[in-house]
């Protein structure tokens, strides 16, 4: 069984959910993300260069056994390649610590759907990193959860569920995902990780805000996180190609959606922000919704009009993003590569002309038309 972490303690402990239910829960998350400091980031647009990546977001595989509506990976899935093997996954996060990343997001696709997985966590631990997996659940069992056990270097396990089965299923595309993706919470809270629920927030009403928060109740869970549902009009997705010069079919990995009323989903989007303030503080329940601005300007975020009232920052800027074939991007959203890990290292692409250029050009517009409903946005 794994042991109880200095995380998991104090997210179960009293403290902590006294300073949730005195309704703190956002001013903790900002002390522990800090400020973006403006001068930092007028450099940035000026120079294009940030001195390195403090995180590695890691694709080992963007294949998926779900068919969810609301993916933007769909069209990136039909266009994979190949995947790195667990060689070239070995340098890549070695040569990650080298350049002085210590932590890693395991992402996809559903990183189980790789029969190597335990193999890359294997390297994970040798190269002396941090990890948090994410995964749609449905292939965690009972030996899965054992074999996770094994390793110091997880720090956390996600699992998305999205609300009552009916819901869930509905939003994911294969009926019985809802039980499954339970089942592993289950399993995960049995072997003491710290395990995560993370829900799309959809305009689905505050009841499915409620269930979500007695369902990890329930289950011992120990921290809850709606993030924005991302989508944008082809207009949208124009504008951000002209400003980029991104030419192509396929210049933008995002959900498209046409005849949204922005004023009124901003308004009911906003509503469940607010009810998920309350729950959490009647219920000392640590929960947070991403991005940190669509909690502290839920009108401005849900409406898209970030870019109108407020000077934007991008997180992922900070992160070294790498796909699944090797491929680094500025950001999992823009089809368009800097360079491939294969082919040369990491310090040379990071700060590369085209890396530079686009962080210049992103920055100096405020952000991009599809950056405005972004879980990496942040405000300066």
């Amino acid at each position: 069984m794994q042991k109880l972490n200095i995380t998991l303690l104090l997210r179960r402990s009293p403290l902590l959910r006294g300073f949730i239910r005195m309704g703190l829960t956002d001013a903790l998350l900002n002390a522990h993300s800090g400020s973006n400091d403006p001068a930092y980031w007028r450099q940035v647009q000026s120079t294009g260069v940030i001195e390195r990546p403090n995180y590695l977001w890691f694709d080992p595989t963007i294949r998926c056994n779900l068919g969810c509506r609301f993916c933007h990976q769909s069209s990136r899935r039909r266009s994979a390649t190949h995947e790195l093997d667990k060689a070239a996954i070995s340098r890549l996060f070695a040569q990650s610590a080298a350049c002085g990343i210590r932590a890693v997001d395991l992402i996809g696709g559903e990183i189980f759907l790789r029969s190597d997985i335990f193999d890359i966590l294997d390297a994970v631990q040798r190269c002396g990193l941090r990890v948090k997996l994410g995964s749609n659940g449905t292939l965690i069992d009972a030996s899965v959860a054992d074999r996770l056990t094994r390793y110091d270097c997880i720090e956390s396990i996600t699992v998305s569920v999205d609300g009552p089965e009916a819901i869930h299923d509905g939003l994911r595309g294969v009926p019985g995902t809802y039980e499954k993706a339970v089942r592993g919470l289950r399993f995960l809270v049995k072997k003491n990780f710290v395990a995560a629920v993370c829900a799309v927030l959809t305009p689905q009403g505050t009841s499915v805000i409620d269930f979500l928060m007695e369902l990890a109740h329930n289950l011992g869970i120990d921290r809850l996180a709606f993030i924005a549902e991302m989508f944008y009009s082809n207009a949208d997705i124009d504008a951000s190609g002209k400003m980029l010069d991104a030419h192509g079919p396929q210049p933008f990995f995002v959900e498209v959606k046409e005849g949204v009323d922005s004023a009124a989903y901003a308004e009911t989007m906003a509503a469940c922000v607010n009810r998920i303030k309350e729950q959490r503080a009647r219920r000392g329940m640590f929960t947070v919704i991403l991005p940190r601005i669509a909690a502290k300007f839920p009108r401005e975020f849900f409406s898209g009009r970030l870019r109108e009232s407020l000077k934007l920052m991008c997180r992922p800027m900070s992160v070294l993003n790498v796909m699944e074939n090797g491929d680094v991007r500025i950001c999992p959203f823009i089809n368009i590569t800097c360079g491939n890990i294969v082919n040369d290292s990491i310090e040379h692409i990071w700060n590369n002309e085209r890396m530079r250029s686009l962080r210049k050009t992103i920055l100096s517009s405020n952000l991009l038309p599809i950056c405005s409903r972004c879980c990496g946005a942040d405000y300066i």
